[in-house]
């Protein structure tokens, strides 16, 4: 049996408008992710797709559903407890790099890895042979404001995955790039899901991006359809 790693059932989302009204954004999704899959996600914006990704990423909760991680449900978990979950099985990407100014690419990168309470030591060398799998090794030491646009995202690739997270969830993350380093990112995604087996669910607009991966789903008024 393979190895489920994320399931949802029956997921809703409901927001207020400004005039009192009930918006149902998420209109009862089951979906399940298994173990190195690598699904995107696709659909209009204002479909609905961030909030999906946000849900299922812990960053938010639903206002019916039930999610399970590795066949167990975190209701009721605390909010300090669901945080240390997060740091430690999921890795989140977005559009904007979220990259901190002030530190270097190489400490960016282990950030994760120093707040989980790893050995910096350890944490460096991790880090350095990540950067060094994705070509950017000449760019250790470097603050993210002298990085272009498609670096500062290959070292938040790398910050999502230095946790040997069980799932990496990507808002848009070439969004930003040209198409040169979006298929490049795409890429090393797939580079490195192969080297990991770590499950992907990408939220993108870019069609050749939503092909690269093994399977494509659609938001489609509150509703997830396989296509």
């Amino acid at each position: 049996m393979e190895d489920i790693v994320l399931e949802t059932m029956g997921l809703k989302k409901d927001f207020i408008s400004p005039s009192g009204d009930t918006i149902n954004v998420l209109k009862g999704i089951d979906f399940t992710v298994k173990k190195g899959d690598t699904i995107s996600v696709v659909g209009a914006s204002g479909s609905g797709k961030t909030t999906f990704l946000h849900i299922i990423g812990l960053l938010d909760k639903p206002s019916e559903g039930i999610i399970k991680y590795f066949g167990k449900t975190l209701e009721g978990t605390k909010d300090i407890e669901i945080a240390d979950f997060r740091n430690k099985n999921i890795g989140f990407i977005f559009q904007m790099h979220y990259l901190l100014p002030e530190f270097n690419a190489l400490e960016n990168a282990m950030m994760p890895l120093i707040i989980r309470g790893a050995e910096f030591k350890d944490a460096e060398e991790k880090a350095k042979d990540l950067f060094d799998k994705v070509n950017l090794s000449h760019r250790l030491y470097h603050k993210p404001g002298q990085l272009s646009g498609g670096e500062q995202q290959k070292v938040s690739l790398i910050r999502a995955f230095i946790g040997e997270p069980k799932i990496i969830l990507a808002d848009e993350p070439t969004g930003n790039l040209d198409k040169k380093n979006a298929n490049l990112i795409a890429e090393l995604f797939l580079k490195l899901n192969d080297m990991t087996k770590t499950s992907i669910v990408m939220v993108t607009h870019n069609e050749e991006l939503a092909k690269m991966m093994s399977r494509i789903c659609k938001l489609d008024d509150g509703v997830l359809l396989n296509i």
